[in-house]
């Protein structure tokens, strides 16, 4: 079933293909958002054979040819062994950018700066299901022990159920870092290009928390507000390669930008239109990197996958300086404007610092104070701390969600604390670790981030005894899952449990920024041993991450 997504062009010849596959059989689906799983493997199948494509059963890519910087190849492992299968183009639609990570593209992914990541799952599978979705886990597919990890703890979760799901169910994973990397402003901001080769609608269904500082600012709309995104073929292309584009999920995007891009039906446009590139840059003999776009553009306008706007779209980017001037004076209003003002940093942060200086109203200095503070500006610091020293207790927070969550993942507070704690100032601890102390077991989540951030930011050994108290509360450690016995036992039942993830965060984040600010009684070097074996990937790859990043620098870079 469909969610979001641009329906349009290939993906509806695709959605009329499968629901006439079956004639009057009474399993078919009614609406075109919804198919037989089945129905469409086969229909994928099948049409992949009239055009005379081969199609290789127990067969995995493990590896890329490559001559200089010329992927000529992949390499896969077949029920017969090993071998290498040539091509003039290669298209990495593994969703993981396995191939071009092979041939030594660069990619971003979880690692000793960022541990967010889109929720994922395993679904049970009864006869004749159609639709199971799941988000209970994080599970690195790139990672076979935490793939492992998802079935054995899947099947537990699942038992008495028919079946269980063949694949994790994954929303993020590896992305090549191309020729242009696709930011969320851009995105928010409806950035045109004249090389688009895919159009993309959905709304910014993160499952999970956001790192972007305009979104801890300004959370993303509600969930029935959907974005357009606009994908440049540079996107595509990995950086410093030559004859391989990478599809889907592995595309150069920033993690919180791909809500809005990773929806199938875009997706299948998506594929289509990169098979169509590769087969005239075969058929001209020339790299695919430099096909004739517009040319491409006008067949994908013709089946309607594009719109025939792109025929003529340039670049919107940059914002004008009268644009960016007039956003530093709304932005007081609800933040109006505020994606204008960051979208273009370089004539943005000038707009808002004099304007902080300009501007005589309490209030306003505030807003723009914040604002600067969540790029690491420190221009308005004293009037974070003030503002902080005088708050008498917490607001609401944010406990972890991944099944519907849109909106902020932080509260007005901790985006404050955060600020205050991005000036670096000792000046700045004392209001920081009064509220900190406010903290219970029963504090939500994005205030115990809030406070780990701002403390490991200023990287003072006078955090370190506030963080360790944090950690010493009852049932804050002790949720790392080192081993299968323990990962089942840890894991409750449901299709959208939060907990584990819930806890293991709290615990992983506050531990790293103990660590970072020098560590008291070694409890934060030993938070990070124990999840630098954790069973689940991305904590093993923060974790692990985290302690090489500190022995190599004095102030490694945080996460929001």
């Amino acid at each position: 079933r469909y969610y979001h997504g641009y329906r349009k062009g290939f993906t509806n010849e695709v959605d009329k293909g499968v629901k006439n596959i079956g004639g009057d059989n009474p399993r078919k689906k009614e609406h075109l958002s919804e198919w037989v799983f089945d129905w469409k493997t086969e229909w994928f199948r099948s049409e992949i054979r009239k055009a005379g494509g081969d199609i290789w059963f127990g067969v995995l890519g493990c590896g890329a040819y490559v001559e200089g910087n010329q992927v000529k190849g992949i390499v896969v492992a077949t029920p017969y062994g090993k071998g290498v299968v040539l091509g003039h183009t290669i298209i990495d639609s593994t969703g993981s950018a396995d191939v071009a990570i092979a041939a030594g593209a660069a990619y971003n992914y979880t690692d000793g700066v960022n541990v967010a990541v889109q929720g994922a799952g395993l679904p049970k599978k009864n006869p004749d299901d159609f639709y199971n979705n799941t988000d209970w886990t994080f599970t690195n597919d790139s990672d076979m022990l935490d793939v492992w990890r998802t079935f054995i703890v899947g099947k537990e979760k699942h038992k008495g159920e028919y079946d269980i799901g063949k694949l994790v169910q994954t929303r993020e994973r590896r992305r090549v870092i191309g020729d242009y990397t696709i930011s969320v402003l851009d995105v928010y901001n409806n950035r045109t290009y004249p090389d688009t080769i895919s159009i993309h609608k959905s709304a910014f269904d993160t499952h999970g928390f956001t790192i972007d500082p305009f979104f801890a600012l300004k959370p993303p709309a509600h969930s029935r507000v959907d974005v357009i995104a606009y994908v440049p073929f540079r996107a595509l292309l990995p950086k410093g390669l030559e004859g391989i584009v990478v599809t889907g999920l592995g595309a150069s995007a920033h993690r919180d930008a791909m809500p809005v891009i990773r929806m199938q039906p875009c997706l299948q446009n998506q594929g289509y239109s990169v098979g169509m590139a590769a087969a005239t840059a075969f058929s001209k003999n020339q790299n695919i990197r430099y096909v004739d776009i517009k040319a491409l553009q006008k067949e994908l306008v013709a089946i309607k996958s594009l719109p025939g706007s792109v025929l003529a779209d340039k670049d919107n980017y940059p914002p004008s300086m009268e644009a960016v001037q007039k956003a530093a004076k709304t932005v007081v209003n609800d933040l109006e404007g505020l994606e204008i003002l960051l979208w273009d940093k370089e004539k943005g942060i000038p707009a808002i610092t004099d304007a902080f200086h300009l501007t005589t109203n309490e209030g306003h200095k505030l807003v723009y104070a914040r604002i600067l503070g969540m790029l690491k500006n420190d221009t308005g610091w004293e009037v974070l701390k003030k503002t902080v020293a005088g708050l008498e207790d917490w607001d609401e927070g944010w406990n972890f969600r991944g099944m519907g969550q849109f909106g902020l993942s932080m509260s007005y507070i901790d985006s404050l604390i955060i600020a205050l704690g991005n000036s670096r100032k000792a000046e700045a601890l004392p209001p920081i670790i009064r509220m900190a102390k406010k903290l219970t077991p029963e504090s939500r989540f994005s205030h115990f981030r809030a406070v780990a951030i701002a403390l490991e930011t200023i990287a003072s050994h006078k955090g370190a005894l506030t963080l360790y108290n944090l950690l010493m509360l009852p049932g804050v450690t002790g949720h790392s899952m080192p081993d299968i016995q323990t990962a089942k036992k840890l894991t409750p039942p449901g299709n959208t449990d939060t907990s584990t993830r819930n806890n293991s965060l709290r615990e992983l984040i506050l531990g790293r920024s103990l660590y970072r600010c020098g560590d008291h009684n070694g409890l934060g070097n030993k938070v990070l041993q124990e999840y630098a074996v954790d069973l689940r990937g991305h904590y093993y790859r923060h974790a692990s991450g985290v302690l090489q990043m500190q022995r190599q620098t004095k102030q490694p870079d945080v996460e929001l």
